[in-house]
C-alpha cells in the first residue's frame, strides 16, 4: 500500500554511498500506474491507491542524496507534477527537498537560480519556509558563480 512505499522510498534515499533512486522511482511509478494483473478484484483502471504528497517529497529526497550529486532534471518533472496534481496541498517539506536537490546538484552544475525560483513559489503559495530550506537555499546560493553579491 501507499505507506509501505512510501516508508521503503524513504529508507531508500537514506542507503550509504548514495540513494537508490532508480528503484525508489520504480516504486513510485508502479503504485502510480500499476500493471493491469495487480487491480484489485472488481478494480477498474485508475481505481487504485494514488501516491501521496509524503511518497513523492521521499522520492525527491532519493533525487537529492544520489551518488555524484542530484538528479535535479528527475526531480523537476516529479515536482512539477506534484504542483500538478496536489496544487495547495504542497507542504513546506516537499518545498524544502526540492531546494536540497538544487542545493546538491554536483560540482559545477549549480542550479542556484532554480532553487531562488522554488523559494519564491514557495513564498508566493503562502508556505512559511523553514530553517531547513533556509538553509537548503543558502547553500545553494554558496555555488553562485563569481560570488553570491546577489541584488
Amino acid at each position: 500500500d501507499r505507506d509501505f512505499v512510501t516508508a521503503v522510498v524513504s529508507a531508500l534515499a537514506n542507503i550509504k554511498g548514495g540513494s537508490q533512486w532508480r528503484e525508489a522511482w520504480d516504486l513510485v511509478k508502479d503504485l502510480d500506474s500499476p500493471p493491469e494483473w495487480e487491480w484489485g478484484w472488481g478494480q477498474e483502471k485508475g481505481q487504485h491507491e494514488q501516491p501521496s504528497v509524503k511518497t513523492y517529497t521521499a522520492l525527491l529526497s532519493c533525487f537529492a542524496r544520489s551518488e555524484g550529486g542530484s538528479r535535479w532534471i528527475e526531480a523537476q518533472r516529479v515536482f512539477d507534477q506534484m504542483r500538478n496534481r496536489f496544487g495547495d496541498l504542497l507542504d513546506v517539506r516537499a518545498y524544502t527537498e526540492m531546494l536540497n536537490v538544487f542545493e546538491k546538484s554536483g560540482e559545477g552544475s549549480s542550479q542556484w537560480e532554480a532553487a531562488v525560483g522554488i523559494f519564491d513559489q514557495m513564498r508566493h503559495a503562502g508556505i512559511q519556509p523553514s530553517v531547513v530550506s533556509y538553509t537548503a537555499l543558502i547553500g545553494a546560493l554558496a555555488e553562485v558563480p563569481g560570488g553570491t553579491n546577489l541584488s
